[in-house]
């Protein structure tokens, strides 16, 4: 049986978001082509030792290997399985050391000057109220780039002041509510107001997409859902623009890391989404000041 074939197989079979069915199949399609093996009884752990040479050959971290890794694994497990491979040993072991790096996080005064900008006058994100809401809610719920981008005004209560995140959205497939404070409220609000004047109140209005930016500005086709690499094109460009790296992972990461410092880390997990609190703890890096009363303690071993 085909590689691409057993692929579509295991995905006809499971429940995944469409994002992670891109990424199976980018992952065994880049298989096939870097090891022009096309049959799944030909894989072998050699072959794929002999991948991960060309992969880390192309200069890619660890991590992403290790995510490749992975998605070989399930596939070929699930070959086995089925028969359409006799065996597959343990690929765990070709697993790679990672570095574990601090989340990449943006200062809050980089972020300041960065929405100063979009509120000029001469700036080229148009409508800047829009792009000026976005990051703000963004920032200030901590959502996920396809989150903000599947979120829908039925997803908003604003007299309880809570949006709903959508299983449908998550990576856990699983829906929970989080806090809107007043500044996200508010941005919302704006949000309304200005597709209130474009669209009608009608039955059909709850179940329209928040951020639907095609509205407001003829230059974008996304059939009512601002689309991920939309999100992704915008701040580039809005890096590029103004020379301070911003997109919507590290938006997550400031507020996560920030958040992290009052140290209840069960709240911050539900706020996140995270499965595990071993996802969570990554964001706790204490303060350097409280590091440095810290160690003032040695003060008295008298050494």
């Amino acid at each position: 049986m085909k590689i691409l074939d057993t692929t579509e197989q295991y995905l006809r079979e499971r429940s995944l978001a469409n994002d992670t069915k891109r990424h199976f199949r980018f992952v065994s399609d880049l298989f096939v082509r870097d090891t022009e093996i096309t049959e799944i009884e030909d894989v072998t752990i050699d072959s794929i030792c002999d991948w991960r040479e060309i992969v880390i050959g192309r200069n890619a971290r660890p991590t992403t290997w290790n995510n490749y890794l992975l998605h070989m694994k399930i596939i070929t497990n699930f070959a086995v399985r089925n028969n359409f491979l006799e065996c597959m040993p343990d690929l765990s072991k070709l697993h790679m050391k990672c570095h574990n790096d601090r989340p990449k996080t943006i200062k809050i005064r980089k972020l300041r000057e960065i929405i100063n900008y979009l509120g000029g006058d001469q700036v080229s994100f148009r409508p800047n109220w829009f792009w000026v809401a976005f990051i703000r809610v963004l920032f200030y719920t901590g959502m996920r780039r396809r989150q903000i981008a599947g979120l829908r005004w039925r997803d908003i209560d604003f007299e309880g002041k809570t949006i709903e995140l959508a299983s449908g959205t998550s990576k856990t497939r699983k829906s929970w509510e989080i806090p809107a404070l007043e500044v996200v409220l508010t941005e919302l609000n704006i949000i309304r107001e200005h597709t209130l004047e474009v669209v009608p109140l009608d039955s059909e209005f709850e179940n329209r997409y928040v951020f639907d930016i095609s509205l407001f500005h003829s230059r974008f086709k996304c059939n009512g859902r601002l689309a991920e690499s939309a999100i992704s094109n915008f701040f580039g460009r809005l890096s590029r623009k103004t020379g301070t790296k911003i997109s919507a992972h590290l938006l997550r990461h400031t507020i996560a890391t920030r958040l992290a410092r009052m140290g209840r880390y069960k709240d911050l997990q539900i706020l996140l989404g995270h499965a595990s609190i071993s996802s969570t703890i990554i964001y706790v890096h204490p303060p350097l000041d409280s590091v440095r009363q810290l160690m003032a303690s040695l003060k008295s071993a008298d050494v």
